[in-house]
């Protein structure tokens, strides 16, 4: 178990931290290259990370590189490719654009079932991905997870997507809203005659895949989650205490069954309302931190040119030795 904090130059020596912290806990290294990590452990699963350093323009690209892509995968092949091992999620992954280095700070929170990691791009500018096995709602093949934050930038443009928290065109880790960004992440779940099955964070209901709904960034026009009724009753109106609430996921197999997948361990939702990024909230013993989906803002909208995801966070446990 571990937490670790620092600064990093780029998107290859972020890899370079993510390695080592796995290799503390334990974790097998099955492929290691600056630019490309393939990894595993028993309580966790299988996953390859990917590296894309080169970088776009943000004022002009829609999902601007650098990029950190995490595949899902049932086991390793040494001589396939990062896309094509073993029971690979294949053409859906998670995908976190925009890390322009050097960055202000990267979080990173491990154990022998996850390791999440928060990058601060620049002062008050975040990004999040994750993989790891959620904690399982029923004893089932899977679980796995792979997230990204995906964000649609293209700053040039007043008053569009950039700027809007609730934009289908952004995917965050366990979303509910994404519907035309890419990378939106994958979780898996098998049941007989469907096997090394991923799901997608995707806002639609399809016979012909399957998909994953979680509860970031669900609000007043999200009436089909418990959650909306969550955010919209935080914080605490009488102590303006903010609870932390777990980011249940659920499992939509081909449109035609609903599973309760799980949640991933030591990560919940939060309403920044009364939080500043970064700030520590202390339950008993635990202590949480909190941090933006992307840029807090007061609202759905944010400024124009600047991106902005409004109260939406998350709080990630320090789960030390």
């Amino acid at each position: 178990m571990a937490y670790e904090t620092g600064v990093a130059t780029d998107v290859i020596d972020l890899l370079a931290k993510i390695r080592g912290m796995a290799v503390g806990l334990g974790w097998t290294i099955d492929r290691n290259e600056p630019t490309e990590l393939a990894l595993h452990h028993a309580d966790a699963g299988f996953f390859t990370l990917l590296a894309q350093p080169e970088e776009d323009d943000i004022q002009t690209t829609d999902y601007p590189r650098p990029y950190i892509y995490i595949w899902g995968q049932t086991g390793f092949d040494a001589g396939a490719a990062y896309n094509t091992q073993p029971g690979s999620s294949g053409g859906r992954y998670g995908r976190t654009d925009a890390l322009r280095g050097p960055f202000a700070a990267y979080h990173l929170f491990g154990t022998t079932q996850y390791i999440h990691c928060v990058v601060e791009i620049v002062p008050g500018e975040f990004a999040h991905f994750h993989f790891g096995r959620l904690d399982k709602s029923g004893d089932y093949p899977g679980g796995e997870y792979a997230t990204g934050t995906n964000w649609r930038y293209n700053l040039q443009y007043a008053n569009t997507h950039n700027r809007d928290s609730l934009s289908p065109f952004h995917a965050v880790p366990f979303d509910g809203l994404s519907r035309h960004a890419t990378g939106q992440g994958v979780v898996r779940l098998d049941v007989p005659g469907y096997t090394e099955e991923w799901g997608e964070f995707y806002d639609v209901n399809s016979s012909s895949f399957s998909v994953a709904w979680g509860p970031a960034r669900l609000g007043a026009n999200t009436w089909r989650s418990p959650y909306t009724f969550y955010w919209l009753s935080t914080p605490n109106t009488v102590n303006a205490v903010a609870p932390l609430a777990p980011c249940l996921v659920s499992f939509v197999l081909r449109g035609e069954k609903t599973f309760l997948a799980g949640a991933p361990a030591d990560l919940r939702i939060v309403n920044l309302r009364n939080l500043t990024p970064g700030e520590t909230i202390t339950i008993g013993p635990d202590e949480w931190l909190c941090f933006p989906l992307k840029k807090r803002g007061l609202g759905q909208y944010g400024p124009n040119y600047q991106v902005n995801s409004g109260l939406f966070g998350l709080a990630y446990r320090k789960v030390l030795p």
